[in-house]
């Protein structure tokens, strides 16, 4: 499973999501597409992190400087991983991420149920998932 170390210097796994449908979003601070997708996934995330779903994020950055910043500046309220290895990153390599935002939905059991969903995609496809 992929781990990382969280903004606070814990350790965060993927399996400590087992259980619900979540969206692993690749990105990094200096990334503008990523930016922009961030208001889709913080719609999202609020409404359906009761219903059974959670996002991880996993940077690519190297800094964690930036990365805490860009954190604060998208307001973004889900965990947070890295490695601070940027296109070495190991989540990256497993899931085969070689451009970014990269989102790689998987199940309650951590299989690959649709990647890179974007926008409005991600909302479809849940309630498509969560019936």
């Amino acid at each position: 499973a992929i781990t990382g170390i969280d903004l606070k210097g814990n350790s965060v796994s993927l399996n400590d999501f087992k259980g619900k449908y979540v969206l692993v979003d690749f990105w990094f601070a200096g990334c503008s597409w990523c930016r922009k997708e961030t208001p889709y996934l913080l719609k999202t995330y609020n409404a359906f992190k009761d219903k059974g779903f959670g996002i991880v994020g996993i940077s690519l950055d190297e800094n964690a400087d930036k990365w805490k910043e860009a954190i604060t500046a998208l307001n973004i309220t889900w965990p947070q991983m890295s490695d601070l290895q940027g296109w070495n990153n190991a989540g990256a390599k497993l899931y085969g991420v070689n451009s970014i935002p990269a989102t790689v939905l998987v199940d309650q059991e951590g299989t690959i149920v649709a990647r890179n969903l974007r926008g409005d995609a991600i909302k479809s496809k849940l309630n498509e998932l969560l019936k």
